[in-house]
């Protein structure tokens, strides 16, 4: 996983001033629209520096969670992976043994999942499927009735 490069120094002193000066909610919120740290140091009248100093711990998060996002299912497997290589002969007596074997099973399906292997998968667009009700609707409302009169 790759780190965010480190920022000049600021002093210590310094960081409560800039923390006060940066609404961190807002200038997370920039960052994520686009803006450069240049942007949101001139929005919050400081520099790029401190901008970049200060989302920091927010640009790394947002790096792990993508990162998860898209190994999901690889970190499923190696947990499952871990979790069966460490049961023994002298696990499988004990009752946490069940426990492992199910947390295992819980990770095998989220694996499925995440790779799209489930044995069910149902998905569905509910647009299309409320166009084509109201196009049969319809076609049954201008169909003829034909049924003959003495029946």
């Amino acid at each position: 996983m790759e780190t965010a490069t480190k920022p000049p120094e600021i002093p210590v002193d310094l960081l409560p001033v800039i923390q006060q000066k940066i609404d961190i909610e807002k200038a997370v919120e920039l960052r994520r629209r686009g803006l450069s740290y240049q942007e949101i140091g001139t929005y919050f009248d400081c520099s790029k520096q401190a901008a970049h100093h200060a989302l920091i711990p927010y640009t790394i998060q947002s790096k792990q969670l993508k990162d998860y996002k898209t190994y999901r299912a690889d970190i499923y497997a190696d947990m499952g992976r871990e979790i069966l290589t460490s049961i023994d002969r002298a696990d499988i007596q004990k009752s946490s043994a069940y426990q492992r074997v199910g947390m295992v099973s819980l990770l095998h399906e989220k694996e499925s999942l995440e790779r799209g292997q489930a044995t069910q998968i149902i998905r569905y667009d509910a647009q299309a499927l409320r166009e084509r009700y109201n196009e049969l609707k319809r076609m049954l409302d201008e169909t003829i009735d034909v049924t003959p009169e003495d029946v």
